[in-house]
C-alpha cells in the first residue's frame, strides 16, 4: 500500500498570503503612519516594520519549497520577493489620487528588508549554535 507524500503545512502560505493582502489593502486607503523627521531625512516606520516582517514571513514560506533547501538561497528569494512586492505596491498607488507611489518609499522598504534579513540571519546563528551545543552534549554523554 503506497502512502501519500507529506504535504507541507499551509500555515506559512496562509500567513504570507494574508499579510500580502493586508498590505495591499492598507496601501490604497488614505494614508496614515508614523513618521520620524531627522534633519532632511524622513523615516516611515510603518514601511520599515511592514517589510521587515514580510521578509521573515517569506523566508518561513520558502522553507517549504524547493528553494528552502539552501538557507542563503531561501533568504535571497525572500528578500527579492519582498522587494518586488513593495515595488508593485508603489506602482499600484500611482493609480489612486489620494496615494502616491514614491521611490523614497521603496528605499524605506529596502531598510525594512535589510532589518528583516538581519533578523533571519541572527535567528539562524542562534539556532545553529544551540543545535551545535546539543550535539556536543550528546557526544559527551
Amino acid at each position: 500500500m503506497a502512502t501519500k507524500p507529506a504535504q507541507p503545512p499551509r500555515t506559512p502560505f496562509l500567513a504570507l498570503t494574508g499579510y500580502s493582502l493586508m498590505l495591499l489593502g492598507l496601501s490604497v486607503i488614505p494614508p496614515i503612519g508614523l513618521v520620524i523627521r531627522h534633519a532632511r531625512f524622513l523615516l516611515k516606520l510603518h514601511h520599515i516594520g511592514a517589510f521587515a516582517l514580510y521578509v521573515v514571513l517569506a523566508w518561513w514560506f520558502f522553507g517549504y519549497t524547493s528553494v528552502g533547501r539552501r538557507p542563503w538561497r531561501r533568504l535571497g528569494a525572500a528578500c527579492v520577493l519582498t522587494f518586488l512586492y513593495g515595488a508593485l505596491i508603489e506602482m499600484i498607488q500611482l493609480l489612486f489620487s489620494h496615494r502616491s507611489g514614491r521611490a523614497a518609499d521603496v528605499v524605506q522598504n529596502g531598510i525594512g528588508i535589510a532589518i528583516g534579513a538581519a533578523a533571519v540571519v541572527l535567528w539562524l546563528a542562534l539556532t545553529s549554535r544551540r543545535a551545535g551545543a546539543r550535539m556536543r552534549e550528546r557526544r559527551t554523554a
